[in-house]
């Protein structure tokens, strides 16, 4: 019996069925690119960690890029970035005349989904532009720790007149080297006898061949919509992260509760103890506005632990400002009445930084201030 042969696959044909389906991919991804484009894509911010020589966390001077969120591209939003490398549409002059009241903050200053004009910084810029000139030292990941080297940065820098820090939940134990070690940022560093310090943790970049190549190939890869889109909007790469490291980051927390919230005192009695030395100013000068708890407003699964130590935080907090004679004002009664009344969130339902309306209670509150009201008109 003789067997026969198969007929063999001609090579043409064999390489249409690998280029068909690679040209599709091709031709997909293209169109991606194309339509992402004419989308309000997230792009790069490019922030500028301290550094021994430069001991300032901030953004890229006189750059602008877009700021959105998740799949939908929500909260989209042009970011300026001014002269002196923060959150702004005005620049920042260190020969005005004119007084000066100065915000300090993380994020929430920062506010990059919110135009700055409906910022609480940019509302009062804009409300008391005649009296006062208004500047926002915001940038994101601050904790107690950072605002005291932003704190001197501005008094050396700018000499206000007034200051204001926006106090977060987050701000307590993340100002301790402890809990948290991101290169470029001020942090509480433990010494003997439980004694803390105040001390940059330097970024040190690379430098050479290899930082050639690894700026190159990002540039390449931010300047593709699909790829910001991939990285920045979906956060596949912070979802890995996460995945990983669990919500903390990539910092591990091993202290029970108790001691978490020992050492989160001991950073708050660092910051009130220094603040206005380093501030430069009297503390009658100075004013914190407390953010409030406002997942216990609308949110009922919220964790019960992290909704006990953020009361135990902000009342210690609170108390001991006051003591001292620094000014409080406490958002928590202000969003709750509101909340009551109008039944609106002050965040998003995917972000829980203020919305515009969370800014604008924030603005009325501080403009009713004694300072403004003894300074203005």
């Amino acid at each position: 019996m003789s067997s026969q042969r198969s007929p063999r696959t001609p090579r043409r044909l064999l390489l249409l069925r690998v280029l068909v389906p690679i040209g599709s991919i091709v031709i997909v991804l293209v169109l991606l690119e194309l339509v992402l484009r004419q989308l309000p894509v997230k792009s790069q911010s490019y922030y500028m960690p301290g550094t021994e020589a430069d001991p300032i966390h901030r953004l890229r001077p006189n750059s602008e890029f877009v700021w959105s969120r998740d799949w939908d591209l929500s909260s989209a939003n042009r970011v300026s970035i001014n002269n002196a490398g923060f959150v702004s549409n005005i620049d920042y002059v260190q020969s005005a005349t004119k007084p000066l009241l100065v915000v300090i903050g993380d994020s929430y200053v920062e506010s990059m989904m919110v135009p700055y004009e409906q910022t609480c910084a940019g509302l009062l810029a804009s409300e008391f532009n005649l009296d006062y000139r208004v500047y926002s030292f915001g940038t994101s990941g601050s904790p107690l720790s950072q605002y005291l080297a932003l704190a001197k940065y501005a008094k050396e820098t700018f000499g206000p007149d007034l200051m204001w820090f926006l106090i977060v939940g987050n701000d307590y134990d993340e100002s301790l080297f402890r809990y948290k070690q991101v290169p470029g940022l001020h942090y509480f560093m433990e010494q003997e006898n439980n004694r803390l310090v105040h001390d940059l943790l330097p970024y040190e970049p690379i430098s050479g061949i290899l930082a050639t190549m690894k700026a190159t190939v990002k540039d390449w890869a931010v300047a593709s919509a699909l790829f910001r889109y991939v990285y920045y909007n979906l956060e596949l790469v912070h979802l890995a992260r996460r995945i990983i490291y669990g919500d903390r980051g990539n910092y591990e927390v091993t202290d029970n509760f108790e001691t978490r919230i020992w050492w989160s005192k001991r950073a708050v009695d660092a910051f009130l103890d220094t603040l206005d030395d380093l501030a430069g100013l009297e503390v009658d000068k100075i004013g914190f506005i407390v953010d409030g708890g406002r997942h216990l407003l609308y949110e009922h699964n919220y964790d019960p632990i992290d909704s006990r130590y953020d009361k135990i935080m902000r009342d210690y907090f609170i108390s001991n400002s006051i003591k001292i004679g620094y000014d409080v004002i406490d958002m928590e009664p202000i969003f709750t009445v509101h909340y009551a009344s109008h039944n609106e969130r002050f965040d998003w339902y995917r972000d829980f930084h203020w919305n515009s309306l969370g800014h604008r209670l924030c603005f009325e509150e501080l403009s009713r201030s004694v300072p403004f009201a003894e300074g203005g008109n």
